[in-house]
C-alpha cells in the first residue's frame, strides 16, 4: 500500500489543470428561509392561532395594545 505524501497530491493537481473549490450546501440556506417566523399584525385575519396565545370568545379592550388577532370568529391575544 503506498501513502502519498500531501506535496505530491498538490504538484499532481497542479500539473493536470483541476482546482479545489469550496462547495456550499444552498439548501440549508432554502430550508432557514422557509422557517421564517410569522409577524401576526394586531386585527390581523389568521387560519391558525399561534401557539401558546389566549382565547377570548370578545374583543378585549385593549386589544390594539396587546397585539390581538383574529382567527375565525376567535380572538387571540399574546
Amino acid at each position: 500500500m503506498t501513502v502519498t505524501k500531501p506535496s505530491a497530491v498538490a504538484s499532481a493537481s497542479a500539473s493536470t489543470g483541476v482546482h479545489i473549490a469550496d462547495y456550499k450546501d444552498t439548501r440549508h440556506q432554502r430550508r432557514k428561509f422557509q422557517h421564517k417566523r410569522r409577524h401576526y399584525t394586531p386585527g390581523g385575519r389568521y387560519d391558525k392561532a399561534p401557539a401558546h396565545w389566549h382565547r377570548y370568545n370578545a374583543r378585549p379592550g385593549d386589544w390594539r395594545t396587546r397585539g390581538c388577532i383574529i382567527v375565525g370568529p376567535i380572538w387571540w391575544c399574546p
